[in-house]
């Protein structure tokens, strides 16, 4: 995900895919503890989109 394409979306849109991040998150979080998770890098890419996110939420507030 873009942080241009980021910014072009409204707040609420924003809270949504910040919660949808945050669950997915949790889910992959959950298989890396179970030895599940097939790509550990899947967890560092969430966690980057879920910061990015967190950023435009900051700069329109």
């Amino acid at each position: 995900m873009e942080i241009k394409e980021l910014r072009l979306k409204p707040i609420g849109e924003l809270d949504s895919i910040l919660h949808d991040l945050r669950k997915k998150r949790e889910d992959l979080e959950f298989k890396s503890k179970q030895n599940q998770l097939k790509k550990v890098r899947d967890l560092r890419v969430v966690k980057k989109d879920i910061a990015q996110v967190l950023t435009v939420l900051k700069e329109k507030k």
